[in-house]
């Protein structure tokens, strides 16, 4: 009896993106300059500036209430909101832009990260045993320039 012929499925490595790769906008390489223009975004809650400012393809959101696909990320093993275009994003407008992160970043400045591309707002909310301590994320991404990379979310001992 011959064994049969089974087909191998296909392998995926991590230099090669599994999933679908959506436009974005390019934004500038200046830090201050992208930081100008986003904090002026938030002032004005100008929804269109946002998405432009925004890396749609890898969104990291730790408060999970976004209605937005996940993907494996490429680059290292993690999971990331992909925003497919504008009309996603403006459904999720709400969850990732609440009051209390617009007051963040009208009111805190970002600080340099571990590499001279990354920046972030930490801050936290709250009282006693309800406190979270909130991250906001931003680098800048290859052939886009900055982006805002998304928030995180962590007890606020």
């Amino acid at each position: 009896m011959s064994e049969p012929n089974v087909e191998a499925p296909p392998t995926v490595t991590l230099d090669q993106a599994p999933y679908e790769v959506y436009p974005e906008a390019t934004t500038t390489d200046d830090f201050d300059q992208f930081w100008s223009e986003f904090k002026s975004a938030v002032a004005r809650d100008d929804k269109e500036t946002f998405y432009a400012l925004v890396h749609c393809n890898e969104f990291s959101w730790e408060p999970s209430s976004l209605k937005l696909n996940y993907k494996l990320s490429a680059h290292v093993l993690n999971y990331y909101h992909v925003i497919k275009n504008y009309d996603e994003f403006a459904r999720n407008y709400s969850d990732i832009f609440p009051d209390f992160v617009k007051r963040a970043i009208l009111t805190r400045e970002p600080q340099r990260g571990n590499s001279a591309s990354e920046y972030s707002i930490e801050w936290v909310e709250g009282k006693g045993r309800y406190k979270s301590a909130f991250t906001l994320m931003f680098s800048k991404v290859e052939g886009k320039g900055y982006k805002f990379m998304g928030m995180l979310e962590g007890p606020g001992y």
